[in-house]
């Protein structure tokens, strides 16, 4: 168990790092990882929720002291987010292992295929949307809560992909998803806490791993590294791991 425990830890730190050169959360991969390694989903998925939140402390820190994070916006998706992971996680207790499985393989397929064919925008600055309704952003949060809260996500991912698709600024999308994701994250990782499914050795020095991945790999981000080619190389590891997960599912 040691080993398989060192294995994690390694992972945690080289995936974490990896993803955030691609400005990901490692825990869409990590936390199927953990399982394929002989844990329960249970217990691996409170450790990809606790993963994404503390690795997004500093950048969310760093978007709110640099006012770089449109509060309009974010706080009816705050509102509802919190409330929807903790449903999210709550229903693990009541949703067969295989059909998360499922979920999750759909959600990974979806990753994929975003990651591999997105492009970046060349529109010009003001043909971006700038607002949208209170009603949608709340429904936007709860969707993206709950599906955290019940695959044990970040929701990052899904987040940037409904924004996008919305037609808003990228770099208002990338400000703002730290943000959702704390909160998200941290809800679900508490409702698992609170259902006794949690493994403190994966928590904390899988934390610990992906905390110095995640610092590591902000740092490098800086050299102006081409992001494309980093998410597609990621789509590929992605898909190989979709492949791993309908063979164990069958």
């Amino acid at each position: 168990m040691i080993m398989t425990v060192s294995i994690i830890v390694i992972l945690s730190f080289i995936l974490t790092f990896f993803f955030t050169l691609g400005g990901l959360g490692s825990a869409m991969v990590l936390v199927p990882i953990i399982f394929y390694l002989g844990f329960p989903l249970k217990e691996a998925k409170p450790v990809g929720l606790f993963i994404s939140g503390i690795s997004l402390i500093a950048a969310t820190i760093l978007n709110i002291k640099n006012k770089r994070i449109d509060f309009r916006m974010g706080i009816p998706i705050i509102i509802s987010t919190p409330l929807f992971a903790f449903l999210g996680a709550l229903s693990t207790k009541f949703i067969p292992d295989k059909i998360v499985l499922i979920f999750f393989t759909i959600f990974l397929i979806i990753s994929a295929l975003f990651l591999a064919f997105s492009k970046s925008n060349n529109k010009v600055e003001d043909s971006y949307r700038e607002k949208t309704d209170i009603i949608t952003l709340i429904v936007i949060g709860a969707f993206v809560g709950f599906v955290s809260g019940l695959l044990g996500i970040g929701g990052g991912i899904i987040f940037s992909i409904i924004f996008i698709m919305f037609g808003f600024h990228p770099k208002k999308v990338i400000a703002l998803t730290p943000l959702i994701v704390l909160f998200s994250s941290f809800t679900g990782f508490a409702t698992y806490a609170i259902m006794g499914y949690i493994n403190l050795d994966l928590i904390i020095f899988g934390g610990i791993a992906s905390f110095l991945g995640g610092y590591l790999g902000t740092k490098v981000t800086h050299l102006k590294l081409n992001t494309t080619i980093i998410k597609r190389i990621i789509a590929l590891f992605v898909a190989i791991l979709v492949v791993k997960m309908i063979i164990q599912i069958h």
